[in-house]
């Protein structure tokens, strides 16, 4: 199963809609009988509620994620103790706030081909994107106060 769901509700940030959204994928159906994880990553933007869910492993080229630094959360049907693959992963926008999270901190993106990458970066950089011998393209981005 591949499942890349975005997901916008009309209100603020809500933990409860998240839980109750959620909630249709914690059922025997798919976890016990099928095995299927998903894991959930939401935040506020333009005053929106955006959820994003994804199946377990993940299966897609490109690591999408959306969130705001300031108010973004992540939660999976599965245990923690369970690590999934991310090896099908080519397209990395890498931001030190993302990897904030203790389950996303603890993932390998080992065929990454192309990095976009935001400095400045931090100690997790090197043990999420251990290598870059499939990298082709390296996109830097610095901000400075003059864009």
């Amino acid at each position: 199963m591949n499942l890349p769901i975005y997901h916008s509700i009309d209100e603020q940030n809500n933990a409860e809609k998240v839980e109750q959204y959620l909630a249709t994928y914690r059922t025997p159906f798919w976890i016990e009988h099928h095995q299927w994880f998903i894991r959930c990553h939401w935040g506020l933007w333009m005053e929106r509620l955006l959820i994003y869910v994804y199946s377990l492993p993940y299966a897609f080229d490109c690591f999408s994620i959306l969130y705001n630094e300031s108010n973004f959360n992540t939660k999976s049907t599965s245990s923690r103790k369970m690590h999934f693959s991310y090896d099908s992963v080519r397209s990395v926008a890498y931001d030190p706030s993302f990897f904030n999270d203790d389950v996303l901190s603890r993932i390998q993106l080992i065929n990454t081909e192309i990095l976009y990458l935001q400095f400045p970066i931090d100690h997790r950089f090197l043990s999420i994107i251990p290598n870059f011998e499939k990298l082709l393209a390296l996109n830097v981005i610095i901000y400075t106060r003059n864009y």
